[in-house]
C-alpha cells in the first residue's frame, strides 16, 4: 500500500520518482509533500526483522557504509569523534548536564551511551534490534519495550542519532520521546537535512530506500516538533559540530580507526564551510512543554 499524505502535516504529496533497491531488488517511490516539502518513501518496506538482523549490524544488509559489530568490539574507531561532539554538543544544549537523566532513544550498540557513562553522565540507551543484546553483554545498560514503558516523565535530555529518517510514522515517536521527557526536557535529534538536496533526491546517497524512509528539513522537523508537544529551539552551529562533521568526512572516505593524520586536518576550518553547504547544525532542537 502506498501512502500519499505527508506524514508530517498530512497534506498531499507528489511523486518525485522511482528508488531501486539493489539489497531488497525492487523499486520504491519517493514523494514529497506538497507543502512542508518533507519527502519519504511511499511505500516503504516495514519487514524490520528482515532490515534490521544480524547482517545489517555486520554491515552485511542494507547500509553497508555500517559496521555496529566491528565498532562495539573495536578498542577505538573513527566513532569516537562523533560521540565527542556530540557529548559536547548535548552538554551545551542543556546546560548543566551534570545530574541530568539522559536516554539515547534506538541507541544501536550503545556507543553514546558507553562514552557519556564514562565521562560520569547518567546515560542509558533504548534499542530494539539484534545488536541490543550484544551491547547488553558488553556492560551497557540499554532498556527494553517493556523497561522504556516504565520510565514516562522521568528524562531530561532523549537523543535520536540517526534514527527519525528510518522511521515511517515520527510524529508517532516524537509524541513517545515527550512521554518520556521531563516538562522542559530537551530532545536532540540528528539526521541529514535534505535542503541541499531538494532537486537531486533521487541520487542522494543518504536515500537508501529500504531504510532511509523520511527526509527532514528544519522548518519541517519544527513542525513536527510543535506538533506533537515541543517548543523549538536553534542553535545553530557550535564548536563541537567540528568532531562530527571530522567523523563524517573521514566514513565517507572509508576510515576506521583513528589515524595521527587526522588531527593534521584543520577541522575548525574545515567544518563550517561542510556546515554552511550541507547544514549539518541546522535542525532544530526541541524542548517540552
Amino acid at each position: 500500500m502506498t501512502r500519499e499524505q505527508c506524514p508530517i502535516c498530512g497534506h498531499a504529496s507528489d511523486i518525485l520518482g522511482e528508488k531501486v533497491s539493489q539489497f531488497l531488488n525492487r523499486s520504491f517511490q519517493l514523494r514529497r509533500c506538497s507543502s512542508c516539502l518533507y519527502a519519504f518513501i511511499g511505500d516503504p518496506c516495514l519487514d524490520y526483522a528482515r532490515l534490521y538482523d544480524e547482517a545489517y549490524y555486520r554491515g552485511q544488509g542494507a547500509d553497508p557504509m555500517v559496521d555496529y559489530v566491528a565498532e562495539l568490539e573495536a578498542a577505538t574507531t573513527i566513532r569516537d569523534y562523533e560521540w565527542r561532539g556530540f557529548l559536547n554538543i548535548v552538554s551545551h544544549v542543556a546546560a548543566p548536564i551534570a545530574g541530568k537523566k539522559w536516554l539515547d532513544f534506538a541507541c544501536g550498540n550503545g556507543g553514546l551511551v558507553r562514552a557519556g557513562r564514562s565521562r560520569g553522565l547518567d546515560v542509558v540507551g533504548f534499542e530494539e534490534g539484534w545488536i541490543a543484546d550484544h551491547a547488553r553483554a558488553a556492560g551497557i545498560p540499554i532498556l527494553t519495550r517493556d523497561e522504556l514503558n516504565g520510565q514516562a516523565g522521568q528524562f531530561d535530555v532523549i537523543t535520536a542519532i540517526e534514527v527519525i529518517e528510518h522511521v515511517a510514522e515520527p510524529l508517532e515517536v516524537f509524541r513517545l520521546i515527550r512521554r518520556l521527557l521531563k516538562p522542559g526536557g530537551i530532545f536532540y535529534a540528528m539526521t541529514n537535512s535534505a535542503v541541499p538536496f531538494r532537486d537531486s533526491m533521487l541520487t542522494w546517497r543518504y536515500v537508501r530506500p529500504e531504510i532511509h524512509i523520511g527526509f527532514f528539513e528544519p522548518e519541517n522537523l519544527a513542525l513536527a516538533l510543535r506538533a506533537t508537544g515541543f517548543d523549538v529551539k536553534w542553535p545553530g552551529f557550535l564548536e563541537p559540530y567540528a568532531d562530527v562533521i571530522r567523523f563524517r568526512v573521514l566514513k565517507n572516505i572509508g576510515a576506521k580507526a583513528p589515524a595521527a593524520w587526522h588531527s593534521l586536518v584543520p577541522w575548525s576550518v574545515l567544518a563550517p564551510i561542510v556546515d554552511q553547504r550541507y547544514g549539518v547544525s541546522s535542525l532544530p532542537t526541541g524542548v517540552a512543554t
